[in-house]
């Protein structure tokens, strides 16, 4: 069966996340109904079919239902009668973080008389929908979502699906989906790219001091890190926060080995966006 349209409108290119919102990068070059996931997904670049339903349809213009609003294609997905339905993911230039903001648009149109629901996720997998995001109902015409979104995971993919569940055909819970954009509203994380320790070597009592390193300066309010430790021979604050424009910054850490023997202390610095781990050795 034909699915219904969902239309996304892109933005600046500098800032968009989504590498083929637009499926304007396709070896079909026309409409293609009831496509097979393994087809759409070789069919579609940067875009992968996993839904039940297996019947995605890339659709060009008014081939079947209306113009989009931006560009000429669109993709429809169904909710069959007995409840599967279709889904797709499509590939991100980078990773979302959990806790960004992030602007999420796409243009959302039913077929006449063959409302439907889609919803949007966020998923480390091309082939599972993750974890729910927006959701939205196809009426007759384009709608723009336009919307301020924040990540609650980590993942590579946007997904979009018809609504799974029960539900009949005959015309009804079809989407049409065009012009999909996803673009940051925030500051990006900085991210730790290097982390060391002078001195290496330390006795009890002693301190060494860490050097943190970053790939960007830190955006307002800082860049703070969660600093875990291998061992209580080692003691030092349990977070740390590179401040507001700076691209390093240091703590100390203290040797407290209460053995009879050296330890080596593991410290690992970790946000939502990267991680390092150096090492101090602690005599008694």
């Amino acid at each position: 069966m034909l699915a219904a349209c969902l239309g996304l409108a892109g933005t600046a290119a500098a800032q968009e996340m989504v590498l083929n919102g637009g499926f304007t990068n396709n070896t079909a070059g026309s409409t293609v109904f009831n496509m097979s996931n393994a087809d759409f997904t070789n069919t579609v670049a940067n875009c992968t079919g996993f839904g039940t339903a297996e019947e995605l349809d890339l659709i060009y213009g008014t081939d079947f239902g209306p113009q989009p609003p931006v560009g000429n294609i669109k993709i429809g997905l169904h909710r069959q009668a007995n409840g599967n339905s279709d889904a797709f993911s499509a590939t991100l230039n980078g990773p979302v973080f959990p806790g960004q903001s992030y602007q999420l648009q796409f243009d959302l149109s039913a077929l006449a008389g063959g409302a439907g629901s889609i919803e949007v996720g966020i998923s480390n997998s091309p082939n599972t929908f993750g974890t729910l995001v927006y959701a939205a109902d196809s009426i007759d015409g384009w709608v723009h979502h336009n919307v301020i979104i924040v990540a609650p995971v980590m993942g590579q993919y946007l997904t979009v699906r018809e609504v799974p569940g029960g539900g009949g055909d005959g015309g009804t819970n079809f989407s049409c989906i065009a012009q999909l954009s996803l673009i940051s509203a925030g500051p990006a994380f900085s991210r730790v790219v290097s982390l060391s320790a002078l001195p290496r070597e330390i006795r009890t009592g002693q301190r060494s001091v860490i050097t943190v390193n970053l790939d960007r300066a830190a955006p307002p309010g800082g860049s703070r890190f969660t600093v875990r430790y291998s061992s209580t021979a080692l003691t030092g604050p349990a977070t740390f926060t590179v401040p507001a424009g700076r691209r390093w910054a240091t703590f100390i850490v203290f040797g407290s080995n209460r053995a009879t023997t050296a330890r080596r202390v593991d410290i690992t610095l970790s946000n939502p966006a990267s991680s390092a781990t150096t090492y101090v050795l602690v005599n008694p």
